[in-house]
């Protein structure tokens, strides 16, 4: 399978994640009107990164992807790593 494949389905996974995530914050937003506190944005935040770098972790995993060390694999998500950053940024609201 091609990393360029890979990288679509992970791109395609993320974006799930952050409309379910938008969603979310809707309904919440709907049922109380609070003002999240920096802590808590921050800690959301963290959350949602650690969400991404799962969904990176599962496809890699689905498609059975080897690597022959470390260096190798921290290529592989380097290179996914700016187009989970784009769409994070592209989808994160204030």
């Amino acid at each position: 399978m091609s990393i360029e494949k890979i990288k679509r389905e992970v791109a395609s996974r993320i974006e799930q994640l952050m409309q379910h995530r938008k969603k979310s914050l809707l309904v919440a937003q709907l049922l109380k009107q609070n003002v999240k506190s920096w802590p808590e944005k921050v800690a959301e935040t963290n959350e949602l990164v650690n969400k991404a770098y799962e969904v990176i972790n599962e496809v890699l995993l689905q498609h059975q992807i080897k690597w022959n060390n470390d260096l190798e694999r921290e290529g592989i998500i380097s290179y996914l790593e700016p187009t989970v950053h784009d769409i994070v940024i592209k989808n994160m609201d204030d």
